[in-house]
């Protein structure tokens, strides 16, 4: 056998593919562009992105050519893959920009408004020792110690979930023992702020807003 002929330019396909690859990749594309396009739509959503991770992957394969024929499976992981990279990217990028933008000076209170805190947060205290037990210990560290979820689990033995349920019964009670006229999305999830305005958990003021006196 003459084995002179043998060497990486007869690998089965391989020359044929290296010189007719960019036809071939258009094939791909024409037959699996939409399995591309879906599995990053299932990471990221309905986005823009998602048209860019198609070009990417397909940019990417035009560049490495491959002597293996490439299935479904292929495409569809490699979409997947490429909108995963993507959100650590924009995770990256974003936690950057935090870091770079400064945050804007908040304004000292003036007497008046240390005042109305003072009140604002003596009614919530004052709300909160009518709580049962269980919420009562979770509503103190919550809305007057600022503490996480995490923080309050480890602190009283109690699984982050059952925090969260007691957390939930302590807002709708002082709720009511405050007066408030709100809708109940206006008062959320943890975080500090309110459900219209990102979902966050209502702070001291926001709680005992509706319990202020009215001029």
């Amino acid at each position: 056998m003459d084995r002179t002929r043998e060497g990486p330019h007869h690998h089965p396909g391989l020359g044929t593919r290296a010189t007719e690859w960019p036809v071939l990749c258009e094939s791909y594309f024409l037959r699996y562009s939409e399995e591309v396009r879906e599995a990053a739509r299932a990471v990221l959503g309905p986005r823009p992105a998602c048209d860019d991770i198609v070009q990417e992957v397909f940019l990417r394969l035009l560049r490495n050519p491959t002597a293996f024929p490439l299935s479904k499976r292929y495409f569809r992981v490699a979409g997947r893959n490429a909108a995963l990279n993507h959100l650590r990217s924009q995770g990256r990028a974003d936690a950057l920009a935090r870091r770079l933008v400064p945050r804007p000076p908040i304004p000292p209170e003036g007497p008046l408004e240390r005042l109305q805190s003072e009140q604002r947060r003596r009614r919530v205290a004052e709300a909160i020792e009518t709580l049962p037990p269980r919420c009562r210990a979770v509503a103190r560290r919550t809305w007057l110690q600022g503490w996480s979820a995490a923080q309050i689990a480890n602190d009283l033995g109690m699984t982050i979930k059952r925090v969260e349920r007691h957390r939930a019964t302590a807002r709708e009670r002082l709720r009511a023992a405050l007066g408030a006229k709100r809708s109940a999305g206006s008062l959320a999830r943890p975080g500090g702020r309110a459900a219209g305005a990102g979902g966050g958990l209502p702070t001291v003021c926001q709680l005992a807003h509706a319990a202020a006196p009215t001029a």
